[in-house]
């Protein structure tokens, strides 16, 4: 009884612990990743805003090569879309163009069994170079239960997300446009 009683206030400390740790991280309500590139403002906005090029330096068509893609309407025009149903690494949604000027494109992303949210990508210029900024929106869940974790769930995403598009800025970087 006494080994069932330490078990219990271990797993206790251990929940509780989780839910401060949880309430103290941050909960930002976004991602987002910039980097200096050599590639011109043309090239970056040709590549960021047509779903079919996109695949040609996207971070997650190396995680599932066999990853099925079907596109719907003129890509780099509002509302091209691309579905995709790929492994646990990429999952399954849909992205559709939804916003785009010479300096920016917007997107909306449905992942299967999240809400849906937004990815923006846009152009800066510093000290001379084109910077591009990956961002996408985070939604603190709306679950009262789930609020206290959010700080642990932000933190995880942030870190495999970010990874992801420090990845997809350097591909997109090595593009050679004409």
């Amino acid at each position: 009884m006494r080994f069932l009683k330490t078990i219990f206030s271990f797993f206790l400390i251990f929940f509780f612990g989780l839910v401060v740790l949880g309430l103290i991280l941050p909960k930002s309500n976004e991602f987002k990743v910039c980097k200096q590139l050599e590639i011109s403002e043309n090239c970056a906005i040709e590549y960021m805003s047509d779903l079919q090029k996109f695949s040609q330096w996207s971070p997650w068509e190396k995680l599932d090569p066999n990853m099925t893609k079907s596109y719907d309407g003129i890509m780099g025009e509002l509302n091209s879309s691309m579905t995709w149903s790929g492994n646990v690494k990429v999952g399954k949604g849909k992205m559709t163009l939804i916003e785009k000027s010479n300096q920016h494109v917007l997107f909306s992303l449905e992942f299967a069994g999240y809400p849906p949210t937004k990815s923006k990508m846009y152009l800066n210029k510093v000290e001379g170079k084109n910077e591009i900024c990956w961002t996408m929106d985070y939604s603190t869940p709306k679950e009262l239960y789930l609020k206290p974790f959010s700080g642990i769930m932000y933190t995880m995403m942030n870190f495999f997300i970010t990874q992801d598009y420090q990845n997809g800025l350097d591909a997109l970087n090595k593009i050679s446009c004409p």
